[in-house]
Formats: C-alpha cells, sequence, structure tokens
C-alpha cells in the first residue's frame, strides 16, 4: 500500500513536468511554424526576433506558467512533507525545480530562433548580414524577459500559501507600477492641472517599474523599419533595469524560501513581510484609485480649461481615497486571519495608507499652480515645439486631434520645432496666452481650439503643457507664423529637395493632372513659391480655400511635400497659368452627376439624401469643399457636419471620380 500510494504521488508529480513540456515546447512548436511560413512569404517574416509581435507575450506567458507549474508543490502541504522527508537539501529540491523550468524554456526557444534565423537568412538576402548580430540580441533580451516574469511567478508562489493568493502576488508586481504611473497620477494631474498634457518623468518611471513597459524597451516594441528591427539595441537604462529586477526578484525569494516552514502552507501568505507589502501596496492602491475615479466622476476638476476647483478636488480625494485604502486593508486584514477576527489590528498600517492618501492629495493641490503658471526663461530654453490645433492641418487631422488623438499631436511637436528667430516670438506668445488663462481674461465659451507646448531646456529635459485658445489668441499667434522658421515647418517644401527624381503633380481636389517640368523649370517653381510663402501673412487665409495643392513626390517613398497653392500666391499662379494649369477652375466647373449629402452630428443618426437633378446638383456643389481643399480649420472653417460623396466626371479621360467633400461653414440647406 505504501509503495502503491509514493508510486501514485510520483506519477502525479511526473505529470506536472509532463505539463510543463507540452506548454513550452507546444508554444513554440506553432510558434516556429507561424514564423516559417511568414518567412516564406516575404521580408517581414524575418521579424522572428525583435520585432516580433508575438515572442514577447509568449515569453512572459510561458515565464509565468512553468513557475507556476515547478513550485506547485509549495501549495501542498504532503507534497512537501514528501520532498523533505527524502535525503536532499531543502535548497536543492528548490534549484533543481528552477533549473528544469529554465531548461524547459530555453531548449526549445533556442531551437526555435536557430532554424528561424538559417531559414531567414536563406530566404532573405537582406537579412544575411544582419543575421548572427540579431539572433545574438534576440536571444539576450528574449531570455531577460522569460527570467524576469519567470522570477516573479517564482517569488509570488514563495510567498503565498494558496494559489489564488499566489496570482493576486503576482498581479499585483506586474500592473501595480503600470496602474500607479500609467493611469492612477496621469489621471490626477489631469483632473488638478488645468495645463496637463503629459509629464515625461511619469512616463520613464513607468518604463522601469512597470514589467509590460520594461519588455516593450528591451525588445523594442513599435518598431516596423526592416533595417531599424534588424539593428536595434536596447539602450543599457533598461538593461541595467531588467537585470536589477531579475536579481533581487531572485534574491527575495531565495531568502523566503529558506524561512518558509511547511506548516504556513494553506494561510493566504506564508511570509509576514509579504502579507503587510501586499497589504500596504493594494490598499494604497485601490484608495488612490477609487479617490481619482470619484473626482474624475464628480467633475469638479473637470470644468473645463479655465475653471478648475482645486479644493474641492482635493477633498473628495482624500475622502474618497481614505475610504477604499481602510475598505481594502479590512478586506485583506479579514483574509489573512486565521480565525477571522481583530481586524481592526495593524492601526499604524492603516495610518500609513491614509497618509499616503492625504498626502498624494496635498501634493497634487500644491504642485496645482506652480505647474500651470511654468514658462522658462528664454535664456533656459534650449528650444520650444508648439502646435496650434486647426493651423496647418486638413480637417481630417483637426478632427483627429480634438479627439484626443495624441500621436499626431507628438508628430506636430516634432515638426514644429523653433529654436532661432521663432523661438522668442513662441515664448513671448505662450507667456502672454498663461497670463491671460490665470487672470481670468479669457471666457470659456470664447475657446476656439487648444496649443500644445514642449519647452526643451539645455540640459535636456521636457515639460509639456497645454492651453486654451480664442480668437485673439489665433490672432496674436500670427508674429510666429510671419518668422521664417516657423514657415518652412508649415511649408517643409520650401527646404532643398533633389528635383531631378522628384515628380510635381497639380490636383484641384477633383482631378490630378501631372505636370512635366524640367529641373531648371522646377527650381522656377520653388523659388516663386518660396517667395509667395515668406510673403504670406496669417490674415491673408481667413476664409479663403486654396485653388490647388502641388503635391511633390519622391520616387519610392510617396508624397514628399505638399504645396498649398492660395489665389493671392501671384507668382506661384502666374507660373502654373503659363505651364497650362488651371487655378481657377473651381469645383462647380466640373460636371456632376449626383450628389450624396449626409448630415447630423458624428457618432449620431445622420440624415442621407441623394441629389440628381440638375438645379439641385448644381445649388449643392456651390456650398461645398472637396476634403483635400478643407485646410487651416481655424482660420477657414468647414461644417463638418456636412458631408459629401460627389460623383464628377473628368472630362480628360471620361472616368467618373468620387470626390468627397465638407459643407461649407455658411451651408443652410
Amino acid at each position: 500500500m505504501t509503495s502503491k500510494g509514493y508510486y501514485n504521488n510520483w506519477m502525479r508529480e511526473s505529470g506536472r513536468g509532463h505539463l510543463a513540456t507540452v506548454l513550452s515546447w507546444g508554444a513554440f512548436l506553432f510558434y516556429l511554424l507561424m514564423k516559417l511560413t511568414d518567412i516564406s512569404l516575404g521580408e517581414d517574416g524575418s521579424f522572428f526576433g525583435i520585432g516580433s509581435g508575438q515572442l514577447p507575450w509568449m515569453s512572459a506567458t510561458l515565464g509565468l506558467l512553468l513557475a507556476f507549474v515547478q513550485f506547485f508543490y509549495l501549495f501542498q502541504e504532503k507534497k512537501q512533507d514528501f520532498y523533505f522527508s527524502l535525503p536532499v537539501k531543502k535548497s536543492t529540491v528548490f534549484w533543481t525545480r528552477y533549473v528544469h523550468g529554465v531548461l524547459q524554456f530555453m531548449l526549445p526557444f533556442l531551437i526555435t530562433q536557430s532554424v528561424c534565423g538559417v531559414a531567414a537568412a536563406m530566404k532573405v538576402t537582406r537579412f544575411l548580414p544582419y543575421a548572427g548580430a540579431y539572433l545574438a540580441r534576440s536571444v539576450g533580451v528574449y531570455l531577460a524577459v522569460f527570467f524576469l516574469f519567470y522570477h516573479i511567478g517564482m517569488l509570488a508562489a514563495v510567498v503565498s500559501g494558496r494559489v489564488a493568493s499566489a496570482v493576486f502576488a503576482a498581479a499585483l508586481v506586474i500592473l501595480g507600477g503600470e496602474t500607479l504611473l500609467g493611469e492612477i497620477l496621469p489621471g490626477l494631474a489631469k483632473c488638478f492641472f488645468a495645463s496637463f498634457y503629459r509629464i515625461p518623468f511619469l512616463e520613464e518611471t513607468k518604463t522601469f517599474l512597470a514589467p509590460f513597459a520594461l519588455i516593450g524597451k528591451l525588445v523594442g516594441m513599435g518598431l516596423y523599419d526592416r533595417e531599424e528591427v534588424w539593428n536595434y539595441v536596447p539602450s543599457w537604462q533598461p538593461i541595467i533595469a531588467a537585470v536589477i529586477w531579475i536579481l533581487l526578484l531572485l534574491t527575495v525569494a531565495v531568502f523566503t524560501y529558506r524561512k518558509r516552514k511547511v506548516e504556513m502552507t494553506g494561510r493566504v501568505f506564508v511570509s509576514k513581510g509579504a502579507e503587510r507589502t501586499v497589504e500596504i501596496a493594494s490598499s494604497s492602491l485601490f484608495g488612490l484609485w477609487l479617490g481619482k475615479l470619484i473626482v474624475t466622476l464628480a467633475g469638479v476638476a473637470d470644468g473645463g480649461f479655465l475653471e478648475k476647483k482645486t479644493t474641492a478636488a482635493a477633498f473628495l480625494f482624500a475622502v474618497g481615497g481614505l475610504f477604499g485604502a481602510v475598505l481594502v486593508h479590512l478586506f485583506m486584514e479579514w483574509l489573512v486571519l486565521m480565525p477571522k477576527k481583530q481586524v481592526f489590528r495593524r492601526k499604524g498600517q492603516i495610518a500609513l495608507t491614509g497618509i499616503l492618501v492625504c498626502g498624494t492629495a496635498v501634493l497634487f493641490a500644491a504642485a496645482q499652480k506652480p505647474f500651470d503658471n511654468f514658462i522658462p526663461e528664454l535664456s533656459q530654453t534650449e528650444r520650444i515645439s508648439i502646435s496650434v490645433n486647426g493651423l496647418d492641418m486638413i480637417q481630417g487631422e483637426y478632427e483627429m486631434v480634438q479627439s484626443q488623438d495624441d500621436y499626431l499631436t507628438s508628430v506636430r511637436l516634432e515638426r514644429f520645432t523653433l529654436e532661432n528667430e521663432g523661438k522668442e516670438e513662441a515664448l513671448d506668445w505662450v507667456e502672454e496666452l498663461r497670463k491671460r488663462v490665470s487672470s481670468g481674461k479669457m471666457n470659456e465659451a470664447d475657446v476656439l481650439t487648444k496649443a500644445t507646448v514642449c519647452f526643451q531646456a539645455r540640459d535636456g529635459g521636457r515639460r509639456y503643457r497645454t492651453y486654451p485658445v480664442d480668437q485673439m489668441a489665433v490672432e496674436r499667434f500670427a508674429a510666429v507664423y510671419q518668422t521664417e522658421e516657423y514657415k518652412r515647418r508649415a511649408y517643409p517644401i520650401t527646404a532643398e529637395i533633389e528635383l531631378e527624381k522628384e515628380r510635381f503633380t497639380w490636383t484641384d481636389g477633383v482631378t490630378d493632372t501631372s505636370m512635366k517640368l524640367t529641373a531648371e523649370e522646377k527650381n522656377v517653381f520653388l523659388d516663386a513659391y518660396k517667395r509667395d510663402v515668406m510673403k504670406m501673412e496669417m490674415q491673408d487665409m481667413i476664409g479663403v480655400f486654396p485653388s490647388g495643392i502641388v503635391q511633390v513626390t519622391a520616387e519610392g517613398r510617396g508624397v514628399h511635400a505638399n504645396a498649398v497653392v492660395y489665389p493671392f500666391f501671384e507668382e506661384t499662379v502666374r507660373f502654373l497659368k503659363e505651364h497650362k494649369i488651371r487655378t481657377d477652375k473651381l469645383f462647380v466647373d466640373y460636371p456632376i452627376s449626383s450628389i450624396q449629402i449626409e448630415k447630423g452630428t458624428q457618432g449620431l443618426q445622420r440624415s442621407v439624401n441623394f441629389y440628381t437633378e440638375e438645379k439641385e446638383v448644381a445649388a449643392w456643389a456651390e456650398s461645398l469643399v472637396p476634403s483635400d481643399l478643407a485646410v487651416q480649420p481655424i482660420l477657414c472653417p468647414v461644417d463638418p457636419s456636412v458631408r459629401a460623396e460627389v460623383e464628377a466626371e473628368d472630362v480628360q479621360t471620361g472616368s467618373a471620380v468620387i470626390v468627397r467633400c465638407y459643407g461649407r461653414q455658411d451651408t443652410k440647406r
């Protein structure tokens, strides 16, 4: 009977080893088949390591699962009695299980990477010079990802007496930093600071304290260019952070394992240190999150740019946060106590979480004025990036930034970076704008749009702010717009381009006309266009739609730049007319067979009508603007509630052209 019982126990334990094998080898077999298929179809398949969209998550998931499988015996008291009764040291059992889990990942991983590397080098000729270094870097970073999550799962198992508490502890380690630095603190900054856009310090800190953000930096998530991926080397900061994480987690796990007692199995946590750490972290996080949620839902700090109620927000946040923190603390105490009593012990711990929550409320309230009133000195500013929503963008882009599209805003900040004469004018404009906002001279009802600014200090630091912009602010922005530096950013075609390789195409929003120009004629056009742009004043564009656009296309790179041509660009218009380009041809001059008009607010129910009668078509055609020509929405706005699809005829080819349009601002039909 005894032998039979030991045999059954051993078979079940051996089965856990088989489970680890099936998980790891099965996952990598599937990954190998998928990547070999991708490699056989094209060059993008060579992203089998760095640049892979699946491998980071697979490595992290396998790290957690293998850790739980290998150390599952720590949740079973009888299993531990059996192991520790064997003539081997307790530490030997630990390290045997540890190494077994590592090998279960490393062997199929190395085989998969090697096979994919050989296949990619044979299939993709361009990849061959990069193959060895790319393979080595990929193996290094993904082993780091595995060890990071393997150690998280192992530590969670070591400090816990139950599976559920181990899962909770692992989730707290993985998501705690992400929640605090990626959601709670930025959310509070948005509630308390009227000029908040982003805080780089929080984003950089999240990279080191949030495992998912850290692996993103290690493996180069978000890279798509082939050569950039093949040459990618993570910076030393995330590498050091990963090493610290891995060694620290391993050290704590080994130390706790030595102190762990078999009779503690079955409790929520087997270590008082882990118990207190989890209680403090979970209660504080929930308190901060609940406080932020209450402030956001109450709306006291979201009365608009000009109506931040800081004191009320701080009070609500402190009350809600305290309630949430104490509630979670009492619940955690009820779970860990055996028997279930004395949940109000550890009053000092309750006081600590309360001080943390209230201190956060006081800190944000106190920082509100210094944050919103910050403007650097000109001597301390290396450059300034500025993006005014609705200026130098098309209507579609304007709608994107209005819907909080941070990607487009970041691209525009990179584009409109001023460091010479434009910097001083922009800094003066922002200072005046800030004073008007803080003094209450700007009414919320008068706000047209917003401006996002990045102050880049000489020491490399960046501070971002966003401000409301009214009509007066738009008008005074002309001082910035008139600088040569800003215009070169707004009209990049004024910079040097390779004229011999570029193709020029004229579009009036309906049809495209190829311009057959010699290199000399291209130079003449660009010189004329530059002179017109430099003479142009911002008020010239108010209420004026462009006549058309000259698209400059680079071979192999698509559209290189667009030259927006206004009717008042005298030299440019004269050049185009000399080359038989009709800049005076209007939308209504085209034969139009039908118009589909869609009315209503975007996202809500919209009415759709079709017009084919000649009079109706002509009337509507006069009140529509092709979407390609709907530029400068703040200076020359359209009516976005009226959208149309127009079927026009291209006279030169005789083919039908579908043109998407907006209604003019005065559309009343």
